[in-house]
């Protein structure tokens, strides 16, 4: 019995007996060995390429890191203070009251994302973060987490200095309790808000979280001087809530609201500007008769209430007042005669109006009468001649 070749064989037409066939299984099986050898062989040498790679990518990355070094922006060599302040110049362009506040968030939050230094130099930069945009009214519950951290990063950020807020808040069944959450943080800051702004509507039928941050207590504004609020709907629970935010705020000195509703909880005394949609007449008054240095009062609709035409109001004068504006109002003549009366310095204008118009009048009588002493006709009263 001879011994076939299996190299010999292989690729041919041979038709193999027993015997070839064991000795193709021995070799086979010997390839198959083979095989498995050179392919640990070349995941190790794959490892190896691997690693190698990675250091090449490091290396590469280090070069880099010297040029960039050797070749570094001037930036860079900047102090803290200074770049601090060119953040505060680049945050100055942009809206506090943008529609919802977002263009305004990224202003600062994009400091957040450049370097580690910027990072570092934007967040101890308080004056960066004293001005706060909210928008709650239509976030869904997606990340509500995160953003909530977000505001609260900020507020922290922006250590003790005064706060300037814009909020808008709009409770629906979605997202509720984050908002409240939300709710809460922003009125928790109260106490050092010296601008206030905000869109606050609570549900008609509120759910039991939105009903305890109307009752819950509202901390004190001693800072506050502006204060410009509107609602949808203006109801009980808006007008008491209202009351409670009016009784904390004792040195106000510009509002701007939507309704009157419960004003007569707020101290007007320091006031300079009021700007008012509606007005019952009784709450103008109060207002007129209590804020003593207003300056400018703009109302778009009074409504004539239970208060007479002939009741006895404080005949105090306005001194400072010298802007009125009455807009589509059912009581705006009635109103406007009473305060436009107050005014000493509308008054005092008006009077020097009155006597300039009589010097000028004055001035053309003498004038007339010297034309008709001198035997001369006055040039006013020529008729045009057509005689041909």
């Amino acid at each position: 019995m001879s011994l076939i070749s299996v190299p010999d064989i292989l690729g041919t037409n041979h038709a193999p007996n027993q015997h070839d066939c064991d000795v193709v299984k021995k070799s086979l099986s010997e390839q198959e060995q083979l095989l498995e050898q050179v392919r640990t062989q070349k995941a190790d040498l794959e490892q190896q390429l691997l690693v190698v790679t990675q250091r090449e990518t490091q290396i590469v990355k280090s070069i880099a890191d010297h040029r960039t070094l050797l070749q570094a922006s001037p930036i860079r060599s900047l102090p803290a203070e200074l770049l601090g302040e060119i953040f505060l110049a680049h945050c100055a362009d942009s809206d506090l009251y943008d529609s919802s506040g977002a263009t305004f968030r990224k202003s600062r939050l994009r400091l957040l994302w450049v370097c580690t230094r910027w990072r570092d130099v934007a967040l101890s930069t308080p004056r960066i973060w004293v001005a706060l945009s909210v928008d709650c009214a239509y976030y869904p519950t997606e990340g509500a987490g995160s953003r909530l951290s977000v505001l609260k990063r900020w507020v922290s950020s922006s250590g003790r200095l005064p706060l300037n807020i814009g909020f808008l808040f709009s409770e629906y069944r979605n997202a509720a309790d984050y908002k409240i959450n939300v709710f809460n943080t922003i009125f928790a800051q109260l106490h050092r808000c010296k601008s206030f702004r905000g869109r606050i509507n609570f549900a008609v039928h509120g759910t039991d979280s939105v009903q305890r941050a109307i009752d819950q207590e509202i901390p004190d504004a001693p800072m506050l001087e502006s204060l410009t609020l509107s609602s949808y709907p203006i109801d009980e629970p808006t007008i008491g809530w209202r009351r409670k935010l009016y009784s904390k705020i004792p040195r106000l000195r510009h509002l701007d609201i939507d309704s009157a509703e419960g004003i007569v909880s707020l101290p007007v005394k320091d006031m300079i500007t009021v700007k008012l949609e509606r007005v019952a007449l009784s709450d103008l008054f109060y207002i007129v008769e209590n804020a003593t240095v207003l300056e400018e009062l703009k109302v778009e609709e009074v409504d004539l209430d239970h208060v007479s035409r002939h009741s006895q109001h404080d005949s105090r004068l306005l001194d400072r007042l010298f802007r009125i504006h009455f807009q589509r109002t059912t009581g705006a003549q009635y109103a406007s005669d009473l305060i436009m009366a107050r005014s000493r310095c509308l008054h005092a204008f008006f009077q020097a109006i009155s006597v300039l118009l009589d010097q000028i009048d004055h001035q053309g009588s003498r004038r007339r009468q010297t034309w008709v002493s001198s035997g001369r006709t006055s040039p006013r009263s020529v008729a045009p001649s057509f005689a041909r």
